[in-house]
């Protein structure tokens, strides 16, 4: 064997000289061999990319991203259902209150000229969000109370008739308006359940009373999606007033938050957000309560 493989060295070497040997072998594999280590070191720059990405905006994903990982799913009753609503929901009324018409909620601004970005918001966000809307909301009607049937049967009116003029403008659909009090419909029985029946939201309760709750601390609460849902959130909100009039007793209690949040990610496996207010700010706390209608004293 030894024999045969020196006489084929022997034989590549005769080649060596020879033009054809070189412009239909060697330069041919010279060639593929750099593009395919090229190509290796692109794959390996994407792949190290995506995981990079992943590690600075894994905790900094939106509640609408979280749900969009999700398919239209089947689910198994309404309450979930309305938890998954809420997220596109939320996002579709935040866009129209940034780019809509008029891009404030209590509708006082003046009304916009340029409706560019309006018109773009449409397209790139209204639309497929109303589109998983309708989709769950179709999936699952069966499960959604015979009393809010009216309600949901205006939503789906409302998705189909706003494509079709964002499709075609001169379509009116005046008489296919959202119907608005479907947002306090769902919040409310998600809130409800939260606060009543939901197992996951009686431990966070508990546990967050239990390590939260010091002299210096003088009111707390939830708010935000923990109010909705404690499968669908990313974090749980937490607002407080602190009793701390001293620089000293602030520090204290900020080095106390750090703790408790990587006490409380290891427990539940998402972030505790902590609003800090102190004594000396009642005004602004009582204004942040007033602007979250949706909350839980602790």
């Amino acid at each position: 064997m030894f024999r045969k493989f020196i006489l084929q060295i022997d034989s590549l070497s005769q080649l060596r000289d020879n033009p054809g040997f070189w412009e239909n072998f060697v330069w041919p594999l010279t060639v593929a061999t750099v593009i395919g280590f090229i190509t290796l070191l692109y794959k390996l720059f994407i792949l190290l990319n995506k995981k990079n990405s992943k590690k600075t905006h894994g905790t900094e994903t939106s509640e609408i991203e979280l749900h969009k990982e999700l398919p239209c799913v089947e689910v198994k009753s309404f309450i979930e259902l309305y938890q998954l609503l809420i997220a596109f929901l939320d996002d579709n009324k935040y866009i129209f209150q940034t780019y809509g018409p008029n891009s404030s909620a209590n509708e006082i601004n003046e009304l916009r000229t340029d409706m560019t970005l309006w018109h773009n918001a449409r397209v790139d966000y209204i639309i497929p969000n109303n589109e998983i809307i309708n989709c769950l909301v179709e999936k699952n009607k069966h499960l959604i109370p015979e009393s809010h049937s009216l309600v949901f049967s205006k939503l789906t009116a409302h998705i189909y008739a706003f494509k079709k003029h964002v499709e075609n403008p001169v379509l009116d659909y005046t008489d296919y308006q959202f119907p608005k009090e479907i947002e306090k419909l769902i919040k409310d029985e998600c809130v409800g359940y939260i606060a009543e029946e939901d197992p996951e939201f009686i431990k966070i309760f508990t546990w967050v009373e239990r390590n939260l709750k010091t002299k210096q601390v003088m009111e707390a609460y939830f708010f935000g999606s923990i109010m909705f849902s404690t499968k669908y959130n990313k974090d749980v909100d937490v607002v407080v007033m602190l009793n701390a009039l001293e620089i000293e007793g602030i520090l204290k209690f900020k080095r106390k938050k750090a703790k408790i949040n990587r006490s409380f990610t290891k427990v539940f496996k998402k972030p505790l957000q902590i609003e800090v207010f102190t004594n000396t700010e009642g005004a602004r706390f009582r204004e942040f309560l007033r602007r979250n209608p949706y909350k839980f004293e602790i």
